[in-house]
């Protein structure tokens, strides 16, 4: 009898536990982990690019050229190796100075001007006669790059020809042999200037390396307002001309400064020498603000090995 009672309290057990916990809530102990795939056959070299032109060689992942899968060991394709090329992405020049760096040379004479616009690279030279040591072929004291009559000596005020000629390059300034004369109190240039205004324009076209030209215009009259006007009417109308003659516009500015940089005082003049002086300040002067482009500043203007250099 007590066998039996206790079979029965048994199963009463075993259906209570069944009917508190369901199969499903029932979890192992120890469940078995999860076993991590193998690399795809597809990726032997394992740099994670499918399709791999490279299988068996992994990608350098430099940010050149890293969707095909192979190494690139030489990117900028200059003969030296990424491992010891300072500029990877730059090709070297090979030019003879220091081509092991990997780097090209810019400016292989160290005087400031690009390999490019240096007619000298590898001898330094001033800006100024385009990276070229001073040269003076006729010994007049006018450097070739800006004698006018480079084999004929001539005069330094005349930019190196025995007569001025209509115009010339004078260090940071553009010289006219003749005055630009205008209307009587207006902007419109007198034909008789003309001609000296195409030389000028034919100046600026054979002389590329005058990257900016500033026309200045200089009127005193009267009024300070209306002189400013009036001198930048007539700049502007300078500009206007050599625009026509083919001159670049980016390498032109116009601008005026009314009486503000008199060549002559006219404190205290009045009558005959009060005209004549406001006759001399009228004028058109033409600086050089870029050469090469680059501006244009007293440590660029080098000095010339003569006695009579103009300063």
């Amino acid at each position: 009898m007590w066998r039996n009672l206790c079979g029965c309290v048994a199963w009463v057990l075993l259906v209570c536990l069944g009917a508190c916990f369901p199969p499903e809530a029932v979890r192992p102990l120890n469940p078995p982990t999860e076993v991590e795939s193998a690399p795809s056959v597809e990726d032997l070299d394992g740099d994670g690019v499918e399709p791999d032109q490279c299988p068996q060689q992994p990608e350098d992942i430099d940010g050149f050229e890293d969707d095909d899968g192979c190494p690139e060991l030489d990117n900028d394709g200059d003969e030296v190796e990424d491992r010891s090329d300072f500029c990877p992405n730059e090709p070297e020049d090979q030019d003879g100075i220091a081509d092991k760096d990997g780097c090209p040379e810019t400016n292989q004479d160290g005087d400031g001007l690009d390999d490019g616009l240096d007619r000298c690279p590898l001898v330094p030279g001033p800006l100024r006669a385009s990276g070229c040591p001073w040269e003076d072929t006729d010994a007049d004291c006018v450097p070739d790059h800006l004698d006018a009559c480079p084999e004929l000596a001539g005069q330094v005020a005349s930019g190196g020809c025995v007569d001025a000629p209509l115009a010339w390059a004078d260090w940071d300034r553009v010289r006219l042999g003749r005055s630009v004369v205008f209307e009587i109190s207006k902007a419109v240039i007198k034909p008789r200037s003309f001609e000296v205004l195409e030389a000028l324009a034919a100046l600026l076209k054979a002389n590329p390396q005058i990257t900016l030209l500033e026309i200045q215009g200089h009127d005193p009259e009267d009024s300070n307002r209306y002189s400013i006007k009036l001198s930048e009417r007539r700049a502007r109308s300078v500009r206007e001309f050599l625009l026509a003659q083919g001159v670049a516009p980016e390498r032109l500015e116009a601008r005026g400064y009314g009486e503000s940089m008199p060549l002559v005082p006219v404190t205290g003049l009045s009558g005959r020498a009060l005209k004549e002086a406001r006759a001399t300040n009228r004028r058109i002067d033409l600086v050089i603000r870029k050469y090469h482009g680059q501006p244009m500043a007293d440590h660029l203007r080098a000095k010339f090995d003569c006695p009579e250099a103009p300063q």
